[in-house]
Protein backbone atom coordinates (compact mmCIF):
# COMPACT_ATOMS: atom_id res chain seq x y z
CA UNK A 1 0.00 0.00 0.00
CA UNK A 2 0.87 3.53 0.01
CA UNK A 3 2.24 3.72 3.47
CA UNK A 4 4.31 1.03 2.77
CA UNK A 5 5.97 2.55 -0.48
CA UNK A 6 6.46 6.10 1.74
CA UNK A 7 8.32 3.77 4.66
CA UNK A 8 11.06 2.04 2.19
CA UNK A 9 11.10 5.61 0.60
CA UNK A 10 12.28 6.71 4.18
CA UNK A 11 14.35 3.85 4.76
CA UNK A 12 15.99 4.09 1.79
CA UNK A 13 17.07 7.93 2.71
CA UNK A 14 18.39 6.94 5.69
CA UNK A 15 20.70 4.17 4.21
CA UNK A 16 22.26 7.58 2.29
CA UNK A 17 22.09 9.76 5.34
CA UNK A 18 21.32 7.67 8.40
CA UNK A 19 20.84 11.23 10.50
CA UNK A 20 18.52 12.76 8.67
CA UNK A 21 15.82 14.23 10.79
CA UNK A 22 12.72 14.54 7.54
CA UNK A 23 13.38 10.78 6.93
CA UNK A 24 14.11 9.57 11.05
CA UNK A 25 10.37 11.67 11.21
CA UNK A 26 8.70 9.98 8.58
CA UNK A 27 10.27 6.53 9.48
CA UNK A 28 8.72 6.95 12.83
CA UNK A 29 5.03 8.22 11.88
CA UNK A 30 4.97 6.13 8.89
CA UNK A 31 5.75 3.40 11.19
CA UNK A 32 3.10 3.97 13.36
CA UNK A 33 0.66 4.27 11.04
CA UNK A 34 1.19 1.26 9.30
CA UNK A 35 0.89 -0.31 13.45
CA UNK A 36 -2.13 0.67 13.51
CA UNK A 37 -3.41 0.41 10.26
CA UNK A 38 -2.49 -3.69 11.29
CA UNK A 39 -4.01 -3.88 14.97
CA UNK A 40 -7.24 -2.26 13.08
CA UNK A 41 -7.31 -5.07 10.24
CA UNK A 42 -6.37 -7.50 12.77
CA UNK A 43 -9.51 -6.30 14.69
CA UNK A 44 -11.81 -6.47 12.01
CA UNK A 45 -10.97 -9.69 10.87
CA UNK A 46 -11.57 -11.28 14.53
CA UNK A 47 -14.82 -9.32 14.45
CA UNK A 48 -16.04 -11.12 11.44
CA UNK A 49 -15.00 -14.31 12.46
CA UNK A 50 -16.29 -13.87 15.54
CA UNK A 51 -19.64 -13.46 13.94
CA UNK A 52 -19.39 -15.73 11.42
CA UNK A 53 -18.79 -18.69 14.25
CA UNK A 54 -21.87 -16.92 16.22
CA UNK A 55 -19.76 -15.48 18.67
CA UNK A 56 -21.56 -12.50 18.86
CA UNK A 57 -20.64 -11.31 22.41
CA UNK A 58 -17.32 -11.45 21.69
CA UNK A 59 -17.56 -9.71 18.66
CA UNK A 60 -19.13 -6.81 20.22
CA UNK A 61 -16.19 -7.12 22.84
CA UNK A 62 -13.92 -6.80 19.77
CA UNK A 63 -15.42 -4.18 18.03
CA UNK A 64 -15.66 -2.32 20.87
CA UNK A 65 -11.39 -2.65 21.04
CA UNK A 66 -11.51 -1.37 17.56
CA UNK A 67 -13.67 1.41 17.75
CA UNK A 68 -11.32 2.72 21.56
CA UNK A 69 -8.41 2.53 18.62
CA UNK A 70 -10.09 4.41 16.17
CA UNK A 71 -13.16 6.16 17.28
CA UNK A 72 -16.10 6.68 14.32
CA UNK A 73 -14.74 3.75 12.00
CA UNK A 74 -17.41 3.32 9.71
CA UNK A 75 -16.86 -0.49 8.92
CA UNK A 76 -16.55 -1.36 12.90
CA UNK A 77 -19.65 0.09 13.80
CA UNK A 78 -21.83 -1.48 10.92
CA UNK A 79 -20.33 -5.11 12.43
CA UNK A 80 -20.95 -4.02 16.30
CA UNK A 81 -24.04 -3.38 15.03
CA UNK A 82 -24.75 -6.84 12.81
CA UNK A 83 -23.37 -8.86 16.37
CA UNK A 84 -25.93 -6.63 18.83
CA UNK A 85 -28.58 -7.97 16.42
CA UNK A 86 -27.69 -10.74 16.08
CA UNK A 87 -27.44 -11.50 20.06
CA UNK A 88 -30.96 -10.19 20.25
CA UNK A 89 -32.14 -12.59 17.94
CA UNK A 90 -30.28 -15.86 19.33
CA UNK A 91 -31.69 -14.47 23.10
CA UNK A 92 -35.30 -14.57 21.06
CA UNK A 93 -34.49 -18.01 20.07
CA UNK A 94 -33.36 -19.81 22.69
CA UNK A 95 -36.29 -17.98 24.57
CA UNK A 96 -38.86 -19.57 22.00
CA UNK A 97 -36.36 -22.90 22.16
CA UNK A 98 -36.73 -22.92 25.86
CA UNK A 99 -40.72 -21.97 26.19
CA UNK A 100 -41.64 -24.24 23.39
CA UNK A 101 -39.99 -27.25 24.94
CA UNK A 102 -41.95 -26.39 28.19
CA UNK A 103 -45.24 -25.93 26.57
CA UNK A 104 -44.44 -29.28 25.12
CA UNK A 105 -43.93 -31.18 27.91
CA UNK A 106 -46.64 -29.76 29.78
CA UNK A 107 -49.14 -30.67 26.87
CA UNK A 108 -49.78 -27.33 26.28
CA UNK A 109 -49.81 -27.65 22.09
CA UNK A 110 -51.31 -24.22 20.68
CA UNK A 111 -48.89 -22.17 22.73
CA UNK A 112 -46.04 -25.11 21.97
CA UNK A 113 -47.03 -24.94 17.73
CA UNK A 114 -47.26 -20.84 18.12
CA UNK A 115 -43.58 -20.63 20.24
CA UNK A 116 -41.84 -23.56 17.28
CA UNK A 117 -43.34 -21.34 14.46
CA UNK A 118 -41.96 -17.88 16.02
CA UNK A 119 -38.57 -19.54 16.49
CA UNK A 120 -38.22 -20.93 13.13
CA UNK A 121 -38.58 -17.63 11.54
CA UNK A 122 -35.16 -16.83 13.57
CA UNK A 123 -33.85 -20.16 12.38
CA UNK A 124 -35.32 -22.18 9.83
CA UNK A 125 -33.14 -24.66 9.43
CA UNK A 126 -33.57 -25.99 13.42
CA UNK A 127 -34.36 -29.74 13.67
CA UNK A 128 -35.27 -29.55 17.58
CA UNK A 129 -38.11 -26.85 16.60
CA UNK A 130 -39.54 -28.52 13.71
CA UNK A 131 -39.88 -31.26 14.90
CA UNK A 132 -42.27 -29.67 17.74
CA UNK A 133 -43.90 -27.86 15.34
CA UNK A 134 -44.46 -30.95 12.94
CA UNK A 135 -45.57 -32.60 16.55
CA UNK A 136 -47.76 -29.89 18.10
CA UNK A 137 -49.44 -29.70 14.56
CA UNK A 138 -50.96 -33.39 14.54
CA UNK A 139 -51.86 -33.02 17.61
CA UNK A 140 -54.18 -29.99 17.24
CA UNK A 141 -55.44 -31.81 14.27
CA UNK A 142 -56.23 -34.47 15.48
CA UNK A 143 -57.71 -32.96 18.36
CA UNK A 144 -60.06 -30.31 16.13
CA UNK A 145 -61.21 -33.59 13.99
CA UNK A 146 -61.88 -35.57 17.15
CA UNK A 147 -64.20 -32.35 18.13
CA UNK A 148 -66.07 -32.19 14.42
CA UNK A 149 -66.62 -35.83 14.91
CA UNK A 150 -67.91 -35.66 18.26
CA UNK A 151 -70.35 -32.82 17.36
CA UNK A 152 -70.81 -34.35 14.11
CA UNK A 153 -71.98 -37.40 16.05
CA UNK A 154 -74.23 -35.67 18.44
CA UNK A 155 -76.44 -34.11 15.72
CA UNK A 156 -76.95 -37.37 14.31
CA UNK A 157 -78.02 -39.07 17.74
CA UNK A 158 -80.13 -35.68 18.19
CA UNK A 159 -81.45 -36.48 14.84
CA UNK A 160 -82.60 -40.26 15.67
CA UNK A 161 -79.96 -40.94 13.35
CA UNK A 162 -78.57 -43.97 15.60
CA UNK A 163 -76.57 -46.24 13.06
CA UNK A 164 -74.99 -42.82 11.46
CA UNK A 165 -74.04 -41.80 15.61
CA UNK A 166 -72.15 -45.26 16.21
CA UNK A 167 -70.29 -45.14 12.72
CA UNK A 168 -69.32 -41.87 13.59
CA UNK A 169 -68.19 -42.33 17.89
CA UNK A 170 -66.39 -45.38 16.15
CA UNK A 171 -64.52 -42.86 13.76
CA UNK A 172 -63.61 -40.83 16.91
CA UNK A 173 -62.25 -43.92 19.13
CA UNK A 174 -60.44 -44.63 16.28
CA UNK A 175 -58.39 -41.50 17.15
CA UNK A 176 -58.89 -41.01 20.48
CA UNK A 177 -59.83 -44.73 21.83
CA UNK A 178 -60.37 -43.38 25.28
CA UNK A 179 -62.36 -40.90 24.95
CA UNK A 180 -65.24 -40.30 27.50
CA UNK A 181 -67.77 -38.20 25.33
CA UNK A 182 -66.77 -41.10 22.25
CA UNK A 183 -67.66 -43.78 24.41
CA UNK A 184 -70.74 -42.49 26.13
CA UNK A 185 -72.32 -41.22 22.84
CA UNK A 186 -71.84 -44.90 20.97
CA UNK A 187 -73.49 -46.41 24.23
CA UNK A 188 -76.08 -43.98 24.49
CA UNK A 189 -76.69 -44.52 20.36
CA UNK A 190 -76.62 -48.62 20.91
CA UNK A 191 -79.19 -48.29 23.90
CA UNK A 192 -81.18 -46.48 21.41
CA UNK A 193 -80.97 -49.18 18.55
CA UNK A 194 -81.89 -51.73 21.03
CA UNK A 195 -85.32 -49.51 22.15
CA UNK A 196 -86.28 -48.83 18.76
CA UNK A 197 -86.07 -52.03 17.63
CA UNK A 198 -87.65 -53.59 20.75
CA UNK A 199 -90.38 -51.30 20.31
CA UNK A 200 -91.06 -51.74 16.37
CA UNK A 201 -91.28 -55.32 17.94
CA UNK A 202 -93.90 -54.62 20.05
CA UNK A 203 -95.65 -52.76 17.60
CA UNK A 204 -95.46 -55.66 15.14
CA UNK A 205 -96.35 -58.08 17.56
CA UNK A 206 -99.75 -55.92 18.80
CA UNK A 207 -100.60 -55.90 15.38
CA UNK A 208 -100.10 -59.43 14.36
CA UNK A 209 -102.08 -60.41 18.01
CA UNK A 210 -105.13 -57.98 16.87
CA UNK A 211 -105.29 -59.30 13.77
CA UNK A 212 -105.59 -62.96 15.14
CA UNK A 213 -108.02 -61.10 17.64
CA UNK A 214 -110.25 -59.96 14.62
CA UNK A 215 -109.66 -63.70 13.03
CA UNK A 216 -111.14 -65.06 16.36
CA UNK A 217 -107.39 -67.50 15.97
CA UNK A 218 -106.86 -66.81 20.04
CA UNK A 219 -104.23 -69.19 20.36
CA UNK A 220 -101.86 -67.36 17.81
CA UNK A 221 -103.01 -64.12 19.33
CA UNK A 222 -101.96 -65.42 22.74
CA UNK A 223 -98.23 -66.48 21.38
CA UNK A 224 -98.27 -62.81 19.80
CA UNK A 225 -99.86 -61.51 22.96
CA UNK A 226 -96.95 -63.27 25.26
CA UNK A 227 -93.72 -62.67 23.45
CA UNK A 228 -94.93 -58.93 22.70
CA UNK A 229 -95.31 -58.63 26.54
CA UNK A 230 -91.95 -60.58 27.29
CA UNK A 231 -90.03 -57.33 25.46
CA UNK A 232 -92.41 -54.43 27.20
CA UNK A 233 -94.18 -56.32 30.64
CA UNK A 234 -96.04 -53.00 31.31
CA UNK A 235 -97.57 -52.46 28.03
CA UNK A 236 -101.51 -51.96 28.88
CA UNK A 237 -102.98 -53.17 25.65
CA UNK A 238 -101.29 -56.19 26.21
Amino acid sequence: GELDLALEKARSGLKLEPRHPQFLSAQSRLTAALDHQRRVSAFLGEAKQQIGDRRYEASLQTCDALLKLEPGHREAQELKQAAASALERLRQFNECLTQARTNARNEHWEECLKLATEGLQLDPTHAELAALASQASEILNRRRTLQELLDAGQTHFNRGEYESTVRTAERALQLAPDNAEALQLRQQAQDAQRARKKKEQVVALLAEARKHSDSRDFEACYRAASEALTLEPEHAEL
